[in-house]
């Protein structure tokens, strides 16, 4: 058995739950994939503190469970399965089950509530916290894909630098080649905002021409997880305005980043990092950063009001930002990894901003 699933089930037991369904169906639970390391079309798993885990899959799934599946043995779904889940539960007197309410459908909830006649139980945020902290193979496959990155980039910028990518589509467009080159997917769609566009935190790529500055936002999805990281750089010959506020934000990412300890509320840092930027932080209109992992999202999330605190194992993104609208923006965004009371940078900006 494996040690993410043995994590769980001593959660369930703190949680007096003797019994929790992970679903891969329509909504596609990450957790599925985080126990089992398969994303099957329609699966079920039970996992409980009191017998070993148990995988139900349909027979269209059944070739890749037997090569791919962390979980064996695996069962396939016949007309009686539920009636010998159903028995099982009765067996073992399960009042309560724990789901993820945040990967099913109210169809799925009110099937599973006519099925079962027993008490369900929220599990998304102790799954969600489960996630939170990386395993010694989760952090090796994650500097693994950091580099791949931060490969794609130079390749990217090379590009940019012989005139060869001159508009915020074709840019887009050569970064996902080269992601699905080394057989990945982008973790999210890639953003190229150039001019005014890079006013606009999430401005949808067009066939504008680069010029000014220009906010380059991507990743990949490796074996499942995702990077992410924003390169601002700059087409043309900047002012000594334009070049301080590339450096302010780049020392606001390194102020927040070396505020960083074990224990530390991530609230605490932005606040850090809001200080730093001044009179202009109003200027920033997003979140200092997120957890990332099997989504683009996940905990911890750095934000003002959140509650978590930085714990040994964490990746997560660091990515300040300042929008002036209808003139330009910067952003820069590296991937950081907190591992035995220390932060381990996985991708690096340039401190200088680098010009075309």
């Amino acid at each position: 058995m494996n040690n993410k699933i043995k994590e769980f089930q001593k959660k369930l037991v703190k949680l007096k739950l003797p019994l929790a369904l992970v679903f891969s169906t329509k909504l596609k639970d990450p957790a599925f994939f985080y126990f089992s390391k398969i994303n099957p079309e329609y699966a079920l798993m039970l996992i409980s503190p009191n017998f070993s885990p148990k995988l139900y899959c349909s027979s269209l799934d059944f070739e890749e469970l037997k090569v791919h599946s962390r979980i064996k043995p695996f069962l396939q779904f016949k007309k009686n399965t539920l009636e010998q889940i159903k028995k099982l539960t009765k067996t073992h007197k399960i009042k309560k089950m724990g789901v993820n309410f945040s990967y099913l459908t109210v169809n799925e909830l009110k099937n599973l509530k006519k099925l079962f006649k027993c008490k369900f139980v929220d599990i998304s945020g102790e799954l969600l916290n489960l996630r939170a902290i990386k395993t010694n193979d989760e952090i090796k496959l994650y500097q693994k894909a950091s580099k791949l990155t931060e490969q794609i980039w130079s390749r990217t910028l090379a590009q940019i630098k012989l005139k060869k990518l001159k508009t915020e589509l074709q840019v887009k467009e050569f970064i996902e080649q080269q992601i699905k080159r080394i057989n990945s997917a982008p973790s999210f769609p890639t953003i190229v905002a150039s001019g005014k566009n890079a006013a606009i935190p999430h401005h949808v790529t067009n066939n504008a021409k680069l010029n000014g500055f220009c906010i380059i936002d991507f990743g990949i999805r490796y074996k499942g997880y995702c990077t992410d990281v924003t390169r601002t750089i700059f087409i043309g010959k900047p002012t000594n305005k334009e070049e301080k506020f590339y450096n302010l934000v780049y020392e606001t990412k390194e102020c927040a980043a070396n505020k960083i300890n074990c224990g530390e509320k991530t609230a605490n840092i932005v606040k850090t990092a809001r200080k730093h930027l001044g009179k202009y932080d109003k200027f920033f209109t997003h979140g200092l950063g997120h957890g990332i992992g099997l989504e683009i999202h996940e905990l911890p999330n750095l934000k003002e009001n959140s509650k978590e605190k930085f714990e040994n194992g964490m990746i997560f993104t660091i990515e300040p930002g300042i929008y002036f609208k209808n003139k330009f923006g910067i952003r820069i965004e590296d991937d950081y990894l907190f591992e035995r009371n220390k932060l381990i940078q996985l991708t690096k900006a340039p401190k200088k901003l680098v010009v075309v």
